[in-house]
């Protein structure tokens, strides 16, 4: 009777080890990512949002305006002038280019005009165009997915965890 209960209690144990450990390693995963709040951050990531095209051109003024406003700061801090040719070879610039899927130039214009201008030459592109100087603008060119993406990472509600490490 005992070599038939020695394998299910050698099993039972086994199993229960399993569970400890599973267990274990789960709870020790959320204090290192950020637990709970991670988890909520990444769902809320996951949620599938409906962007109105008026949206899309809000987004494509803010993903326009970090975008410039990044390539402006990292030419001064390079002692470049507006203009450079290495633009695109900055890398802070090529990194948020990179995100939202952008091409960015600073080209001549005989009426460079006041503001920003955003168009949506296509279904899938945007068009940004402001100012950069006596005769040139910024030009960029964004994709719909890195407006789109970028508008709702804008947008999201902040977890308890990041309204508390923002103070």
């Amino acid at each position: 009777m005992s070599y038939l209960l020695r394998p299910a209690s050698a099993l039972l144990l086994v199993l229960a080890l399993v569970a400890s450990a599973c267990e274990s390693m789960n709870s020790s995963n959320r204090t290192e990512t950020g637990g709970d709040a991670a988890l909520a951050r990444e769902a809320e990531n996951w949620k599938v949002k409906r962007i109105s095209p008026e949206e899309l051109l809000k987004g494509a003024v803010w993903a326009g305006d970090s975008l410039t406003h990044a390539a402006e700061r990292e030419l001064r801090e390079e002692g470049l002038p507006i203009d450079s040719f290495r633009l695109k070879r900055l890398p802070i610039t090529a990194g948020v280019a990179s995100t939202l899927g952008a091409t960015v130039a600073v080209v001549p214009m005989s009426r460079a005009g006041g503001g920003v201008r955003v168009s949506r030459p296509t279904a899938e592109t945007f068009s940004y165009v402001r100012p950069a100087g006596a005769g040139k603008v910024w030009r960029a060119y964004f994709t719909r997915k890195g407006v789109a993406e970028f508008y709702t990472q804008r947008t999201r509600p902040l977890t308890r965890a990041e309204k508390r490490a923002a103070e």
